[in-house]
């Protein structure tokens, strides 16, 4: 807006405007370098810093003649924020070449390159020397240039002689062009060598010798060296060179190198250690004191040390499901660490690396193991027992688990429940170790029940089985009348009672039982005890040396600490007399395809009382079980069973029960019968007196037969 002594101008907007980063394809400075051009001596370093730019930061990969550069411990790349280095340490004629490198942002990419020449002694001129002519005093002869030049020209060549039985050489010329030499003044008669060098502006080169050319052998361990793509042999007429690539620890070793000719031999050893990385330490990688948050690894040093003293070892660890690694300790001067920080029920796999002043070696791996206790929770405890009661208070005792599940019991876990309530209730604060406790606050007269659960550092047991229900009082009471009393059998001398446990115990664990009986008739006080003087324990009792025929009266009384309780009778007398027999063995009298009728005979022995019906029994064949047919009293000896499936098979048995109420065993069974529709043939039936009688008529007369 414009402002002048009236006011403001109405305001002029701008454009939209959008505030970004700028950015810029990547650039390689290399105006450090001249020409783009690095020249260093063989054995020298090399370190070549090429300032890069660009946003965002680019970045860079370098190549060697097109081909990915192969970094080793000589040759190595550094990256910083603004550059990016070369480094070639100790450098050979083998890493002259142009060096190309590339950046890449995305904005776009840029390659430039330089170029390394490496600078070295010549090598020995070619061979083999040529006696070109050969005279009483003068030997002409000639050679080839070197097929290594040093990387700059031949400067010169030196010549040398020796008489064949000195070992000294003298120069005959140092200053020679051309590859041509002409020895004169030479003796008549003497033998000769000569030797020729190359110079160049570094220095002079091995020799090329006039004499037989030496056989060279190399051996390693008693056994030749082979050449091979790794291990190679290059043979000169004077020299011979052994190669190993990618050389690991295993290479190393004694190499004898063994020259021979007609004059003799010579040998040389050579001791190559070859210094690398550590190898993986010795396993097997222990896991062991495996639990839900940690574990313990245990490992050996590494068989092979690279060559130099381990330093230290560097942990790691990833899950199974996960290909990442991550660090779990460094610096580990010791074979043995514990692992912490594990997450339960994971899965995981560690390594174990040694680190020397070389580098770091390669891993020992461990099997995968869980992260998990070595234990599980405990069994439940025993039923809780109630050893005393008052009216706001329990104690209670209990039984050890069967098993702790391998780790020891750190504490009992008490519940309560109130019979008029669904909710269960902890009842202690603090750990509870001891096999008992008491149980407070109480609300008096209420029913609780108790059960009990163990802890251990698996967790929590399942619960206990509860404990009966007690009644929250001071006072104790005789215990009720026991439930149900009857009579399972009779015999002539005995009967068989059964009964079921009071519903009402008094406040106090039942003892026993105490078993009466009375012949009727008789005064109430003539009751006699039959039972066992401490009582019978369980809740059946055979009353034996009865009376036969002698009908009795008896009753039943539960026991507890505060006494006898309130007698229950036996409903009715019974006599002592041996059962009745069974019913004769029932037949199939009529059968449909959905009934089947039975009869059977009287019992021949009714056990001394009348027989007043009868229980029918079918079962299906083949996998039924016996189930009762009727559901009425059956005081006939027939009955008809219905509602059968066609063409299925049954069976029937019958047993009797006569006024005493005793029972009789089964009678023998039908067989199987099918339940299906009988066809019977037919039959003429005529009356006996029309058989007797002539039939006379007339002729063309009627006859009426009946049939």
């Amino acid at each position: 807006m414009a402002v002048n002594n009236s006011g403001r101008s109405c305001p002029r907007v701008s454009k939209p405007v959008v505030i970004k980063e700028q950015s810029s394809e990547p650039e390689f400075d290399l105006r450090g370098v001249c020409q783009k051009i690095v020249i260093a001596k063989a054995g020298e370093d090399i370190k070549v810093e090429v300032p890069v730019s660009g946003r965002p930061k680019p970045t860079v990969s370098w190549q060697k003649d097109n081909q990915a550069l192969k970094l080793t411990q000589r040759t190595m790349i550094e990256n910083t924020s603004t550059s990016t280095i070369l480094i070639i340490n100790e450098c050979l004629r083998s890493d002259s070449g142009i060096y190309s490198m590339t950046g890449k942002n995305i904005v776009g990419s840029v390659t430039d390159s330089i170029t390394v020449k490496v600078h070295d002694l010549p090598g020995p001129p070619k061979g083999p020397i040529k006696l070109d002519k050969i005279s009483r005093t003068f030997i002409e002869f000639s050679w080839e240039a070197p097929e290594n030049d040093g990387g700059v020209p031949i400067n010169n060549y030196i010549v040398e002689i020796r008489e064949t039985t000195s070992q000294t050489w003298v120069e005959l010329s140092s200053l020679i062009i051309r590859t041509t030499f002409k020895a004169t003044r030479l003796t008549t008669g003497i033998e000769y060598q000569f030797r020729v060098k190359a110079k160049n502006r570094y220095g002079t080169g091995p020799p090329l010798m006039s004499e037989p050319l030496p056989s060279m052998v190399w051996t390693k361990d008693g056994k030749d060296v082979e050449n091979t793509s790794k291990l190679q042999i290059k043979m000169t007429e004077l020299t011979s060179v052994l190669i190993n690539k990618d050389s690991v620890r295993r290479d190393g070793g004694k190499f004898i190198l063994t020259a021979t000719n007609v004059g003799g031999f010579a040998k040389h050893v050579f001791n190559v250690k070859v210094l690398d990385r550590p190898g993986p330490p010795r396993g097997p990688l222990t896991v062991s004191d495996i639990t839900a948050e940690k574990c313990v690894l245990t490992w050996n040093p590494p068989a092979d040390d690279g060559g130099a003293n381990i330093e230290h070892y560097v942990i790691e660890k990833r899950e199974s499901s996960r290909l990442a690694w991550t660090n779990v300790a460094s610096e580990l001067q010791v074979n043995q660490y514990q692992v912490t920080k594990l997450l339960k029920g994971n899965e995981y796999i560690f390594r174990v690396m040694a680190v020397n002043k070389y580098g770091v070696g390669e891993p020992l791996e461990s099997e995968a193991i869980i992260a998990e206790n070595p234990y599980v929770r405990p069994d439940p405890p025993q039923t809780p027992e109630i050893t005393a009661v008052t009216k706001d208070s329990v104690v209670l005792c209990w039984g050890a688990p069967a098993s702790n599940g391998g780790s020891e019991i750190t504490n009992y876990r008490i519940e309560k429940r109130d019979r008029i309530s669904l909710r269960w209730v902890k009842c202690n604060k603090r750990n509870v170790t001891d096999l008992h406790f008491k149980v407070t606050a109480l609300v008096p007269g209420h029913e609780y029940e108790f059960r009990v659960f163990a802890e251990n550092a698996a967790g929590i047991s399942e619960s206990s089985p509860s404990s009966p229900f007690v009644k929250a009082t001071d006072a104790l009471f005789k215990p009720g009348p026991p439930g149900n009393p009857r009579v399972l059998d009779t015999t002539s001398s005995s009967i068989t009672l059964a009964w079921n446990k009071p519903v009402y115990d008094g406040g106090s664990e039942i003892t026993g039982y105490i078993l009466e009986t009375c012949l009727p008739g008789t005064e109430e006080d003539e009751w006699t005890i039959v039972s066992p003087k401490d009582g019978v324990k369980g809740t059946s009792f055979t009353i034996t040396n009865l009376k036969e025929n002698q009908e009795y009266k008896m009753n039943v009384s539960a026991v507890n600490s505060e006494g006898i309780g309130e007698a229950a009778p036996v409903p009715e007398g019974y006599t002592a007399r041996d059962p009745c027999d069974p019913p004769g063995t029932p037949e199939a009298v009529r059968i449909t395809k959905n009934s089947i009728a039975i009869a059977w005979t009287k019992p021949e022995y009714d056990g001394g009382s009348k027989v007043t019906g009868y229980i029918v029994e079918k079962k299906e064949l083949p996998a039924g079980r016996w189930m009762k047919a009727n559901f009425t009293n059956v005081i006939e000896t027939e009955y008809t069973a219905t509602g059968l499936t066609e063409d299925e098979k049954y069976e029937f048995r019958v047993i009797a029960r006569n006024a005493a109420g005793v029972f009789s065993d089964p009678s023998y069974s039908t067989g199987p019968i099918v339940a299906k529709d009988e066809i019977e043939p037919p039959r003429i039936s005529i009356d006996p007196e029309n058989l007797e009688t002539p039939y006379l008529m007339k002729l063309k007369a009627q006859i009426a037969i009946p049939v």
